[in-house]
Order: C-alpha cells, then sequence, then structure tokens
C-alpha cells in the first residue's frame, strides 16, 4: 500500500489507494511481452492479471472484520522496476513500461452535490496525474480528470476546498493544478 489509510466511522468502511507490482510471474512478463511487440495497441492491457491483484486500485474494507468491499483498479500493468527506468537497456529488465503510476496518498472522503443529488465519495490522485472519484458505497467511477498534459508527475498530498481538488506536480515548471469537482 502507497498511502495512509481514510476511515468512514458512519458507513464502517476503511478506504485505501494500492501501489504498483514490483514483480510479475513469468507468465504475466511473457504476456506483457508479447503485447509490447504487437503492431497495435492491446485491446485490454491488463487481461492477463487476475481481478485479485489489486494494484493501482482504490479499495473499501469493512472496519470489523477486514473484508474486501469492493475494489476499482484504475489502470493497466504497472510493474516497476526502477533500475530498468534508469538504465532500460539493461538485459537483465523484463519487458516495460515502468510507469510508476501508483497511488502515494491517502484518500479523500468528500460529499458534493452532482446534478442535484448529493453523492458521498473517495478521491485519489495518481502520480500519473489521474483525478478519480469513486462512489463510496460501491466503488463505481464517479468521474476522473486527467491533471495536466505536461509529462510531470503528481508527488504530496493533494486537498480539496469548496468543490476543488489541489494537487502539486513535481518535475515541471507549473505550479499547482485545480481540478474543478
Amino acid at each position: 500500500m502507497g498511502c495512509s489509510p481514510s476511515i468512514d466511522v458512519f458507513r464502517g468502511l476503511v478506504y485505501i489507494a494500492t501501489g504498483n507490482l514490483y514483480n510479475a510471474p513469468s507468465e504475466v512478463l511473457k504476456c506483457e511481452e508479447a503485447q509490447n511487440n504487437q503492431t497495435s495497441p492491446p485491446s485490454a492491457p491488463d487481461q492477463y492479471i487476475g481481478p485479485d491483484v489489486h494494484f493501482d486500485s482504490i479499495m473499501a474494507f469493512c472496519i470489523n472484520s477486514g473484508q474486501i468491499l469492493w475494489s476499482t483498479r484504475l489502470s493497466g500493468s504497472d510493474i516497476y522496476y526502477y533500475a530498468c527506468l534508469v538504465s532500460p537497456n539493461n538485459p537483465n529488465c523484463p519487458p516495460g513500461p515502468y510507469n510508476d503510476a501508483d497511488f502515494g496518498e491517502a484518500p479523500m472522503l468528500l460529499s458534493l452535490t452532482l446534478n442535484g443529488k448529493k453523492r458521498d465519495i473517495v478521491v485519489a490522485v495518481q502520480k500519473s496525474g489521474f483525478a478519480w472519484a469513486l462512489d463510496r458505497e460501491n466503488g463505481d467511477i464517479v468521474w476522473f480528470k486527467w491533471s495536466y498534459n505536461t509529462g510531470a508527475t503528481i508527488y504530496g498530498g493533494a486537498s480539496a476546498s469548496y468543490g476543488c481538488v489541489y494537487i502539486g506536480i513535481g518535475y515541471t515548471q507549473l505550479g499547482p493544478v485545480e481540478i474543478q469537482l
């Protein structure tokens, strides 16, 4: 897990946003390599990784039992090898990409009104720049936004106030980005 949990006392749920994979079985790496060698983009980039592998996901657990209530994976393959990112020609590196697109902060629990209806959502921002809002009850995606197109990454905490999510961007000359809810 790449972050602290957020607790919804009213629902008796704990929400977490998970990190990336650091390794994968050989059959997964072979499938990823085959997809990397295709001449067209894959139609289902993470089809070879089972649904019970909860990387790059927002999850809800029952606070009393620890049972997973729901889990929503929010990116495709994200097997991260830092050494291969900085030295991609290393012959010991498995097939990429090496995105590091996981969540690095605690999810935020927000309540807002959308189309005249009150919604309780959980919001988290990936290092890749995607901000996600999911329904707290079932994990359905309420909205998502890509926060920039600079190639920068999201590091540090996000915050929300008066209908906006504020995020910090690293490795760029831009200042903070504001996402209207």
